[in-house]
């Protein structure tokens, strides 16, 4: 089994910057896109994870290969990305994770915390995320990142876990290689708007 080559880091230091950037989750109210992606890049868009439209491709999830090698384009970091993967899914992360790691240990590990979610953060190349996820019996199951950006900060990805989208934020040319390659189905956004139906799951 190949191991995935990423590395879990504990100091957050690097990372004060994105809770600064997240408008803060209503208490009462709709939420603003910009409370899970940060506002501040020239160009947004929602790509679904679901693909049902046969003329895109297969109908099935979302193919995160062609959409990271989009984004691995647009850094000057791609060997150093961070990726959050949230906490609260229904396999165990601490026990079911380490398997597919060369050394991976989760002793006295403290979750990077936002507003009402909490993760486990990773560091290395971006495509090495196409590894992560975990076994039942003997079938993989991948499980995405629900948050990716690289060292230069160049783009972000943001998969809030009740969403049936990816939001991504970068640059124009970013933005419109990924809507124009017909290979997604999305729609571009701006982060101060509030969520709508095709972003939230079911």
């Amino acid at each position: 089994m190949e191991k995935i080559n990423l590395k879990l880091i504990s100091d957050y230091s690097e990372l004060e910057w994105l809770k600064n950037s997240l408008t803060p989750w209503p208490e009462i109210g709709h939420l603003q896109l910009s409370s899970i992606i940060p506002s501040g890049h020239q160009s947004y868009v929602a790509v679904r994870c679901s693909n049902s439209d046969p003329k895109i491709g297969p109908v099935g999830t979302l193919d995160y290969e062609k959409l990271f090698k989009y984004l691995q384009k647009f850094t000057s970091s791609p060997e150093v990305c961070f990726s959050a993967l949230w906490n609260g899914f229904g396999w165990d992360v601490e026990s079911e994770l380490p398997q597919f790691f060369e050394n991976l240990n989760f002793q006295n590990y403290k979750l990077f915390e936002l507003p009402n979610r909490a993760y486990y953060v990773f560091s290395g190349p971006l495509l090495e995320n196409l590894k992560m996820g975990h076994k039942l019996g003997e079938i993989f199951f991948f499980e995405p990142s629900n948050l990716i950006w690289p060292e230069d900060r160049s783009w972000f990805l943001a998969k809030e876990i009740d969403f049936d989208v990816c939001l991504i934020g970068g640059s124009n040319q970013l933005i419109n290689e990924i809507v124009d390659s017909g290979l997604f189905i999305c729609e571009k956004f701006n982060p101060e708007q509030t969520t709508n139906s095709m972003y939230i799951c079911g």
